[in-house]
Formats: C-alpha cells, structure tokens, sequence
C-alpha cells in the first residue's frame, strides 16, 4: 500500500490528482471543501490485484465506460455482472432498486467498480458510508469510517458515535466512545451533550474509563445538562446522581452540595445519596457496604491491586482483604475471606477473584489450628461479597493456579503429606471441577505461566529442588517436558512478555538467587538475562 497526503489541493484538484492511478490501480480518494489541517486531502492507491477478480480487469482493460445515469423517483442502478462480484458478495444478476434520495452515492459507488475511485468528503461521508455498507463494498466502507475517525473533535464525537452505531461500525464507535472519555471536560460544553438523551448521558458517565481531573467534574456536568431543560430533566437527577462517584468527592464539596445546592436541596433522594458518602468518610466501618463500594471505585477500575489474606508473623494468619487506587495513593477495606488462610493460589477469572486451596486457620474450643485446604472462595466486586465455590478433589497449598480458556486450573502442590502431581480444572457453567492428565512430576512452591495456549509448569520443590520444565496442551490433555532452566529454584517470580516466559531469583536449596532466564517456546531453550542486583526470594510479582 502506498500513502500520499496531497496538501493544499483544491477539490478539482485532488480529483483531477486521482487520475494518476491509471486503470489497474484502484483508489478512494478523501478530500474536504474545509481548508483545516485535520481534513487535508488524502489519495489510498491499492493495486488493482488486491480489489478486483480477473474478470474485472479484463473488464478495465478493455476500457468500458461507466453506464449512463437516469434520475426518477425510484432509479434502477446498472451493475454488470462482471464488475459485482470483486466489490460486492451480491452477485445476482440484474438490478438495484433504491431511493431517488442516495441515487448520487449509489452512483459513485457503482462508478467506483468502473474507475476504481471515489470521493470521501465532509459533504459526502454521511452519504457514502450507508450506501458502501448496503452494497458491501467493504474498502469504500472502511475508508468512510477511517475519514470519520480523522475528523472527530469534541462538538461531533457525540454524533459520530450514534452515526458509527446506527450502521454497526463497530470499530468507529469504539474510537468515538474512546475520545469522548478521554476529553470529557471538553465534550461535555458542547451542544451534542446537552443534546444527549438520558440513558446515553447515563451510559457516558457510568463508563470507568472517564477521563476527569476530579469526580466534581462529572458533578458540574450532569448539572449543566439538567439546566439546559430543567423542567423535563430534574426528575432525572437522582437516578444520574448514582453515576457520580460521590464518595471521591471531598467532605467541604459534599457539604456544600448538601445545604446550597437547591436541585440536591429540594430532592429527598439527592439528599439519601448525600449522607451516604458523607458517610463513606465519617463511618469507616460503612466502607463495606455494597453501594459504598461501588460509588468509591475510581475511574478506570481495572487498574487496581488486591491484598488477600497471607500471613502478619509466624502464627498470626490474616482473613483480611484490601484494594489499592494507585491514581489515588489510598486503600480501601474490602469483605474478608471467609476463613484466614495463606500459601493459596489465586487468578481473576469472568471479573471475580478466587482463592483455592492453601492453608486455614480455624478455631475448635478456644484452640487454633491449621489445615491444608480443599476449598475454593470466589469474591464479586459488584457486590463486594466472597462466596463459596465447588471444593476440589484435593487439598492443595503451595499450588499453581492459571486461567486458559474460559476455565481455572489448580496444579500440584502439597497436602500436609505428599507432594502432588495431579491437576484439576473449574469449569464455570458447569460448576464443577473435573480431573486432567496429571504432571509428570509432583510440584509444589513452582511457577505457573501461559503462553500461546500451552500451560507451563516451571520448577519447584518435589520432594527436592528442581529446574525441571513441563507444559501441558488442553487440546491433547497431556503433558510434556521442555528445556530445563539452568538454575533450580522455588518461590520465585514469573512473567509472560514478547513472546518468552521470564523467571526471577528464587532459592536453589543452597542460596538465594539472583539470576532471571528467559525461555523461547520456539527454540525450546532457555538464555540467561542480566541479573538483578540483589538475590530475591519470595512471592516475587512481574507485570
């Protein structure tokens, strides 16, 4: 493919710049009566090989001229058998019937399969696009949309968006949702926005990817809408108030709102949502609550840490669970395990956190003690709530738990007297875990990683130290053994980047490590990388 950006061309210009191509090039040529820079002309040349069937060009070297046109109330549009079959999956032979109203793009479009060009203009584009999508011309189609993307600023992306959905270009929509996150605080001075419909400015301010500097942004925002129609929205302001992470908003800005705001002041329900968050700050214990922790995520929740459970010294085992917001440098209390426990294995799987197996802690007549467990606990952040999952066949700590494909893996580990080889998996619709080929070594405190499908279980201790590399295919249910790491190591880090798994320190039975390998699938091999500064051992985390 090549690209020139023609500058400085007039319309007439760039048209009669796109006969250059000749008759074995097809192009779609994107031009603008605006003289800004963001809506510059463009010429897409294309060889004529990767558009149009042999058929076709035997058609274009013959150097037929396009049908002449006809306007009625309801044109009939000549389209060769010959030329439809390389633009179009229509390839009945006859006619196409269509309004008077899209006669001139229905032209371009057929013209199009004649002389490989066609023009995409801020005039023509909302035209065009419905007519290529129609006729399935997909190139004309796609470079309507990319033109589109090109165009968007903060007074059309609303428009865009509903234009994007209403042809089912899902990809243009996705861009157009994602510049409206990213410059809220501009779109929302526009007219589109006042303009919105309430369930579409609710599906706006309800998205965790907004891009605001604080929550009293959306506040300001929301009420600018209602004030644009006050007397047919104000009834709307307590449900849009649910979108407002409130929570965030400071206690001085809460209290302001509550006694000087006279929409808030006037709506029982406004107030209700008020003393809720005042709450969140006065009342620690009300952290907890379902809707409190809802309302207190911040925007772009997924990028987040979860502390669950472990150990706080040598006997005191922790049934505690809390968030991280890095944007926001705080933590937040979370509903606790249903027992304390630690060495478990934990993966997010269909957004729900579970913890399998490991060791718990647990109370008979005033006396504590442990026990390797078999049960499995599954934690909601729509509800802030842990619930109990199916139990595994076995009871597992120092296990290793991976997702692939839908389903959750727990594999080896150690009972509280022998070391395991077996694995399971959860297989969620159907609530159940269901045995798989075991390993061909027993493993526990090893390193789990996925990549390209495949399931890697990497070192361990079994009843001894190994470097010793299996990977298990769903596909085949079965296991084999891959290069071995230069170094024997338990308790260290993994991660899967570029391509290649990387493991980090750990202990080799003698010594603490500081030496990372990285093992290519394709050369079956593992290389050594530059090595830390300092031996590490532990739960060591790689992103």
């Amino acid at each position: 493919m090549c690209l020139q950006v023609s500058r400085g061309l007039t319309r007439s210009s760039c048209c009669r710049a796109s006969s250059c191509c000749g008759r074995t090039t097809n192009c779609v040529t994107s031009c603008s009566a605006w003289a800004t820079p963001r809506s510059m002309p463009t010429k897409l040349c294309w060889p004529a090989s990767a558009l149009t069937s042999r058929p076709c060009l035997q058609v274009t070297s013959r150097k037929r001229r396009p049908p002449r046109w006809s306007s009625s109330a309801s044109t009939r549009l000549p389209c060769r058998y010959a030329q439809r079959p390389a633009h179009s999956p229509c390839t009945n032979r006859g006619r196409i019937v269509s309004p008077d109203a899209f006669f001139l793009f229905f032209q371009a479009i057929v013209e199009y399969a004649y002389t490989g060009t066609v023009f995409i203009s801020q005039e023509t584009v909302e035209s065009l696009l419905p007519a290529a999508n129609l006729l399935q011309v997909k190139l004309v189609l796609k470079e309507c949309c990319s033109f589109l993307e090109s165009q968007l600023d903060a007074g059309n992306c609303i428009g865009i968006s509903r234009f994007a959905e209403t042809y089912g270009c899902h990809d243009l929509c996705l861009a157009a949702t994602k510049f409206i996150c990213e410059n809220f605080e501009e779109v929302c001075q526009t007219e589109e926005f006042f303009e919105l419909t309430r369930a579409e400015l609710d599906e706006i301010v309800s998205n965790d990817c907004l891009k605001v500097d604080t929550e009293e942004t959306v506040f300001y925002a929301l009420e600018s809408w209602i004030k644009y129609d006050v007397t047919e929205r104000q009834q709307h302001l307590a449900q849009l108030l649910h979108c407002v992470r409130l929570p965030l908003l400071s206690v001085k800005f809460l209290t302001r709102l509550y006694e000087a705001n006279h929409l808030i002041r006037d709506d029982h329900a406004c107030k209700h949502l008020l003393n809720e968050a005042l709450k969140y700050h006065f009342m620690p214990e009300h952290r907890l609550s379902y809707q409190t922790v809802l309302s207190a995520r911040p925007r772009c929740a997924p990028k987040v840490l979860l502390a669950v459970g472990g150990k706080a010294g040598l006997f005191a085992t922790l049934e505690s669970t809390e968030m991280y917001f890095p944007q926001t440098d705080s933590w937040i209390g979370l509903a606790p395990l249903s027992v304390p426990r630690y060495e478990f294995g934990v993966a997010v799987l269909d957004h729900k956190v579970y913890v399998v197996g490991g060791i718990a802690t647990h109370m008979r007549q005033g006396i504590s003690y442990r026990r390797h467990e078999s049960t499995v606990e599954a934690w909601d952040p729509e509800s802030n709530t842990w619930s109990s999952v199916e139990r595994m066949a076995e009871c597992r700590s120092t296990l290793g738990v991976v997702v692939q494909a839908g389903e959750l893996y727990a594999l080896g580990g150690y009972d509280g007297q022998y070391y395991l080889q077996s694995v399971e998996k959860y297989v969620p619709k159907l609530k159940e875990w269901q045995p798989v080929a075991p390993m061909t070594k027993s493993r526990s405190c090893f390193a789990t990683a996925v990549l390209d499908g495949m399931i890697y279980a990497i070192g361990g201790y079994g009843p001894a130290h190994m470097n010793s590399v299996e990977r298990y295919d769903p596909s085949k249910d079965a296991w084999e053994m891959v290069a071995p790491m230069a170094d024997k190591r338990i308790n260290f880090g993994v991660g899967v980047m570029l391509g290649f798994i990387f493991v980090v320190g750990g202990h080799n039975g003698v010594s603490h490590l500081s030496s990372i390998e990285r093992f290519d699938p394709h050369q079956n091999q593992w290389t050594a990388c530059r090595p830390m500064s300092e031996p590490r051992t532990g739960k060591l985390q790689t992103v």
